[in-house]
């Protein structure tokens, strides 16, 4: 339909943006793992929001800093995870890193649907909010580690 074809090309424009414009301007500002924490800490308040919104035009809203956020934190996350790896192994963690991201775009649909038939709208945002906090309590003494 329209409406999706225009949403499908919103968000290609947001990602577009947010890796030629914001990634570089950012990590030179805050560094890669601050710049980490802070995207995952926007996609938590996001989940947070989309968890007690009730109109689709919140809905809307919430798309632009969750899908800059996102793109920042894929990105940055890959480059990381390149650096970490180098050498030889960069093609398989790559590949690796594809191949989780296929897998998690195949089975959130069917776990979200199931979530909403289960607990309703709330809980697909509560339920994401809490594994971005799960994985942001492990990433930020990992990322003192490093």
């Amino acid at each position: 339909s329209a409406a999706n074809g225009r949403l499908t090309s919103y968000s290609a424009m947001v990602s577009m943006v947010s890796n030629v414009v914001m990634i570089g301007f950012l990590t030179d500002r805050l560094g890669e793992r601050k710049l980490i924490a802070v995207a995952m800490a926007v996609n938590l308040s996001g989940f947070v929001f989309y968890s007690v919104s009730s109109t689709i035009s919140h809905l809307l809203y919430l798309s632009l800093p969750m899908g800059l956020s996102s793109t920042v934190l894929y990105t940055v996350i890959t480059s990381q995870m390149t650096t970490l790896v180098g050498g030889k192994d960069i093609g398989t963690a790559v590949s690796m890193r594809h191949v989780i991201g296929s897998a998690t775009r195949l089975v959130a649909p069917s776990a979200g649907a199931l979530l909403f038939q289960q607990q309703g709208f709330d809980a697909i945002g509560l339920t994401s909010a809490c594994l971005t906090a799960v994985a942001l309590a492990f990433y930020i003494p990992a990322s003192r580690e490093g």
